[in-house]
């Protein structure tokens, strides 16, 4: 029996002694696309608040994170349903930085939504666990300006009328240590 459009004959290879008791030809359809890489970056967000007196920042040049990005592989209808990834960090209360070591990277669908890899069985990824993610928690410091200070240079012709500053202190943050 000829196979038609769109089905295949089904073989099957055993690398051990077989005894066949019966046999028939079977057919099963077939759907064939392409198997596509694809790199997604993950992105790190922050919930909650940082203790007061302390704060985070976003999109941070000191954070630390590794992965930063997960690569998809599978059949491309797929693979083309996750857009994103990201992991989520609780920062609530925080006063250091912060580990997310170990938290579950999460992925996310053309419209934003979460959707489980469970979903997608044939997609392969790189990484499901952030081995290194630290969001750091910087202090918060009230500095004053001193009175200001002018200098007048009198070959140049310019006298100051009036001085003022439209603040009396500036907000400073920065590692404890350094503040």
């Amino acid at each position: 029996v000829k196979a038609e459009e769109g089905k295949a004959e089904i073989q099957c290879s055993v690398q051990k002694t077989v005894t066949i008791k019966s046999m028939s030809t079977s057919y099963i359809k077939l759907a064939v696309e392409d198997i596509v890489t694809k790199e997604v970056p993950v992105q790190v967000r922050t919930e909650g608040t940082a203790a007061e007196g302390y704060m985070t920042v976003e999109n941070d040049p000191y954070l630390v994170q590794f992965p930063s990005q997960v690569q998809l592989k599978g059949p491309q209808s797929q693979v083309d349903r996750i857009t994103g990834a990201y992991v989520t960090v609780d920062v609530e209360q925080a006063t250091e930085n912060v580990s997310g070591k170990g938290k579950r990277i999460e992925f996310l669908d053309k419209e934003g939504q979460e959707i489980s890899l469970d979903e997608l069985p044939e997609v392969d990824y790189s990484f499901k666990l952030m081995s290194e993610l630290v969001v750091p928690v910087y202090k918060i410091q009230s500095k004053p300006f001193a009175e200001v200070e002018v200098i007048e240079d009198a070959a140049s012709g310019l006298s100051v009328e009036k001085s003022e500053l439209s603040a009396d202190s500036v907000l400073l943050y920065g590692p404890e240590e350094v503040l």
